[in-house]
């Protein structure tokens, strides 16, 4: 099953050691609490893709999902990759992965817009991506 789930259902949940397996895998582009508290959930033998910290650097659990299930926590390096790389995942990204709600996920806002916007994202009301055209 292919799932979105907000923080608020994942803060929400115990801070057990190890959890209920819930996933194979995950994508988290949040980190911190919202990191430390998918991967005590993951099935043995998973997988979580970390590739932001805008929840924070900190990982507050214990190893024990990655020594009595074997979950792999990996990075996902957009920075230091090479250009070549980079250019493969964009294609890739555009065409074969490219998510169907991807539209619904993105919202353009004009540059009067930003200070009305940013307020939303402080109270955690936003979803998806804000481009701002200059």
């Amino acid at each position: 099953m292919k799932r979105i789930l907000a923080r608020e259902e994942l803060a929400a949940d115990s801070k057990r050691t190890l959890d209920k397996q819930l996933w194979a895998g995950a994508i988290d582009c949040v980190g911190g609490e919202t990191l430390s508290s998918i991967l005590p959930k993951i099935q043995y033998g998973g997988v979580v893709a970390a590739c932001g910290l805008t929840g924070g650097t900190e990982l507050s659990m214990t190893v024990f999902p990655f020594i009595i299930r074997g979950v792999r926590l990996i990075g996902i390096d957009s920075v230091m990759a090479l250009m070549e790389k980079r250019s493969k995942v964009w294609e890739l990204l555009a065409d074969v992965y490219k998510p169907p709600l991807l539209n619904e996920l993105c919202e353009e806002i004009g540059l009067e817009q930003v200070i009305e916007k940013t307020a939303v994202l402080l109270k955690g009301q936003s979803k998806g991506r804000t481009i701002v055209k200059l």
